[in-house]
C-alpha cells in the first residue's frame, strides 16, 4: 500500500463501509455517471425491447460481472464491492451485541486505570493530520 495512503486498519469491516458509503455520498451526481460501456449495453436492451416486446433473458453470472467490471470510474466498483461486503456482514442485532461489549470492556477498562481517555479534540487533531481536507 501506498505509504501517503491513508491507514484504516485499526477500522472494522463494517466501519470501512460505512466510511466509503459517506465519501461517495459526498460526491456529486456528474462523479458517477454510468460509462458508455454501460450506456451502450442499455442502448442495445432497450432496442431489443422495443423491436421485439420480449423483455428479455436473465441475466447469467458471467454476464453481470463482465458489465459490472467495466464500470468506471473505479469508485463504481468500488460502491458495488461495498454493497456486496455489507450484504454479508454480521445482522444488525449482532452489531448492537458486539457494541455493548466493547462499551462494557471499555468501560470497566476506564474505571480500572487501564485506558486512558483522549479528549474528542485532540482526536479529531490527529484525524486532521492523517486526513488532509
Amino acid at each position: 500500500m501506498d505509504s501517503s495512503a491513508p491507514d484504516f486498519s485499526h477500522l472494522t469491516p463494517l466501519e470501512r463501509i460505512e466510511l466509503a458509503q459517506q465519501l461517495w455520498d459526498s460526491l456529486p451526481v456528474s462523479a458517477h455517471q454510468p460509462t458508455e460501456p454501460v450506456l451502450d449495453e442499455l442502448r442495445v436492451r432497450r432496442a431489443a425491447l422495443e423491436a421485439d416486446g420480449e423483455l428479455g433473458d436473465p441475466w447469467d453470472g458471467e454476464s453481470a460481472s463482465r458489465l459490472l467490471i467495466s464500470l468506471h470510474p473505479a469508485a463504481d466498483r468500488a460502491r458495488l464491492a461495498a454493497l456486496l461486503l455489507a450484504s454479508i456482514e454480521p445482522t444488525e442485532p449482532d452489531i448492537a451485541v458486539a457494541w455493548g461489549e466493547e462499551i462494557a470492556r471499555r468501560g470497566a477498562e476506564l474505571a480500572e486505570g487501564r485506558l486512558q481517555a483522549i479528549p474528542v479534540a485532540d482526536v479529531f487533531a490527529a484525524l486532521d493530520q492523517r486526513l488532509p481536507r
